[in-house]
């Protein structure tokens, strides 16, 4: 059987999940599918689970590590193993709607798109709320690099948003960095820049969930390290492909919003004794530095005008804005604030 749609999961210690995850993949309405699990070292029972699967479902491949790797690795290793005419990433502890690969499948072949981007919804484990994450982008627009680089209209780096053609990244060599966390930011970034269009099914057809285990749910040192690295690194593909100047607005807002803010929001959360000297010198560094002067941090206000109907958008770079605004001007006093409110939240979001 030809496969349509190649359907790679990594996994890592996800027990609690993978039963509804592996559930999701075998049970799709599109049966021309393969399934590559990758375990990386799992020292739960993850294998024993993926192994059960393996003997229920002639389509699941599995691929063992011994040693862990890391998601970059073993996502490469199965997109070199992949033979699907399509390519789509699930993550262990999420799940998909049963006819989510068909669907994606039919919108890619019916206007031989090369890349489909799909909505999803957001499932937050701890307060039960599910949000819709719809995608706004239309077809006929031709900002689509613009819109990735902001992370507006729909557009995220997450791998599994989109449908792939294999074809594409075999082609063009797009793999995802590895070695790091955050590996998926330049592997799709080159995908969507390797295209001038795209499909779109504003369907929540991918459920996301949203818990304190996952592996970019809280930042350490070396996720934050990785973080600004993966971003120098998207830099340098746009400049490699003599497009930083013309992105270089949006690149801006990018790493302000996803690499900065991010980065300190997650500083802040983070227990004393991770925040060592290092660590310490380079956030303050950062704060100082002239990638924050004020002049920088105002574009953000003045991008988020052009989204004010879009009230999601519009919050999130408000927000950006007033947080990295007040860190460069307020930032001890802010910083002790910050921790008391958090330390409150902590505390009473804790069940009775």
């Amino acid at each position: 059987m030809i496969s349509k749609v190649s359907i790679i999961i990594p996994v890592y210690n996800t027990e609690k999940y993978l039963h509804k995850c592996l559930t999701s993949a075998i049970v799709q309405t599109l049966k021309e599918i393969e399934i590559i699990v990758i375990n990386d070292a799992s020292t739960d029972n993850s294998l024993k689970i993926i192994k059960e699967f393996e003997k229920k479902d002639s389509r699941i491949q599995l691929i063992n590590f011994e040693k862990n790797k890391g998601n970059g690795i073993g996502r490469n290793t199965a997109l070199k193993k992949a033979k699907g005419n399509y390519i789509l990433f699930l993550d262990a502890d999420d799940w998909l709607e049963k006819n989510a690969a068909k669907l994606l499948y039919q919108k890619a072949k019916e206007n031989n798109y090369k890349i489909v981007l799909m909505g999803y919804l957001q499932h937050f484990q701890v307060s039960q709320k599910i949000q819709a994450m719809p995608v706004i982008y239309n077809e006929k627009d031709t900002n689509l690099h613009y819109y990735f680089l902001t992370h507006t209209k729909g557009f995220g780096s997450m791998p599994w948003a989109y449908l792939y053609d294999r074809k594409l990244l075999i082609d063009n060599n797009i793999f995802f960095t590895e070695g790091v966390y955050f590996e998926d930011v330049n592997f799709v970034a080159k995908a969507i820049f390797n295209v001038q269009e795209i499909g779109v099914l504003n369907l929540p057809l991918y459920h996301y969930l949203v818990h304190k285990e996952s592996i970019t749910g809280f930042l350490n040192k070396t996720k934050i390290e990785n973080l600004f690295e993966v971003h120098i690194l998207l830099k340098e593909f746009l400049m490699a492909q003599g497009l930083f100047k013309k992105y270089e607005k949006e690149y801006l807002v990018r790493f302000l919003v996803y690499c900065i803010e991010y980065s300190f929001l997650g500083y802040f959360k983070m227990p004393k004794q991770e925040r060592d000297k290092e660590l310490n010198q380079f956030m303050d560094g950062i704060r100082k530095s002239d990638v924050m002067r004020l002049e920088n941090i105002f574009i953000l206000k003045e991008v988020a005008k052009e989204y004010k109907e879009e009230t999601h958008t519009y919050k999130h770079f408000i927000s950006a804005y007033q947080f990295l605004g007040t860190i460069r001007k307020y930032y001890k006093p802010y910083r002790f604030i910050y921790k008391i409110r958090y330390s409150l939240f902590q505390l009473f979001k804790r069940p009775s």
